[in-house]
């Protein structure tokens, strides 16, 4: 999604970069963690309104659809601020 979001608004990516994405995925560790996954743990503030809540934008106005990242800002947005009360 973020791939064709970018595409859409016209930025130049390597034709391999999903490819590229997808093996670096494949070899971090597994106890790896994205920063938002530690923020949530933690009862931290997320970051959701600059990471998927800029892709849903970005696709909503570019007319790219960005089913996966809809899901995860509808789940997570209850935490934008941290573990609510």
């Amino acid at each position: 999604e973020v791939i064709e979001v970018a595409r859409a608004k016209g930025i130049a990516l390597p034709a391999d970069a999903l490819g590229r994405t997808i093996d670096f995925i494949g070899h971090t560790p597994p106890a790896m963690k994205a920063s938002m996954a530690l923020d949530l743990e933690r009862g931290n503030r997320l970051e959701l309104p600059w990471l998927s809540g800029k892709v849903v934008e970005l696709g909503r106005e570019l007319s790219v659809p960005t089913p996966t990242h809809d899901i995860l800002y509808a789940l997570l947005k209850p935490f934008i601020m941290g573990t609510p009360a």
